[in-house]
């Protein structure tokens, strides 16, 4: 598959799955997650991509292709917006991003392990999501990927988080954050991008 690695910030895709286009970051702190205060919204600066997320949680713009963390602690979420180079229009081409990615998972994480996969829609555009458990730096890891496909963006949503405790974040945070999250097909082109990074659903190179 082809893609390149961006550059990496705390606690941020260190998902060799999900991650889409990351490497391995700092293994999140995992005694120090702070209850989810009130939602704050953020817009990216190009106006692409905007979500809600609790306000206590830290914010790092990124790089392109990324476009923002948010963390706090043991959990974070991570945004990627790619030019996808296979158009992914309806639920049957999201079936076939979804082989593509978990053919390429077994290679770039041999630790993760897939609990569940599901073709779905966000903002009422196609897309997949992925859940397992993988291993960060000797830590056990839950993670969540969300892969949104809208003319020529494909959209990356990574959730990583404490295995003991994703469930209540996946529930507080991350799902609601899911709900809120827009994001308007103007990704960034490959030579903007770090390395000129593809989609991490891109057909494998020949």
């Amino acid at each position: 598959m082809r893609r390149t690695a961006a550059a990496t910030v705390l606690l941020c895709c260190c998902l060799a799955l999900a991650a889409c286009g990351s490497r391995r970051g700092e293994p999140p702190k995992l005694d120090v997650t702070a209850p989810p205060a009130k939602a704050a919204a953020y817009t990216s600066p190009s106006g692409d991509v905007s979500f809600s997320y609790p306000e206590n949680w830290a914010v790092q713009p990124r790089a392109a292709p990324g476009v923002v963390t948010v963390s706090t602690g043991g959990a974070s979420a991570t945004i990627w917006a790619y030019r996808s180079v296979s158009l992914v229009a309806d639920p049957k081409a999201a079936q076939q991003a979804l082989q593509r990615f978990l053919a390429s998972l077994k290679t770039r994480d041999p630790n993760f392990v897939v609990s569940s996969t599901a073709v779905t829609t966000v903002f009422q555009r196609p897309a997949f999501e992925v859940q397992g458990t993988t291993v960060i730096q000797g830590r056990p890891t839950e993670a969540r990927s969300v892969h949104a496909f809208i003319g020529v963006g494909e959209y990356v949503l990574d959730m990583l988080a404490d295995p003991d405790k994703f469930d209540e974040i996946n529930r507080t945070v991350f799902s609601p954050m899911l709900v809120s999250w827009h994001f308007l097909g103007n990704p960034p082109s490959p030579d903007q991008a770090a390395g000129g990074s593809s989609s991490p659903t891109a057909p494998a190179s020949p």
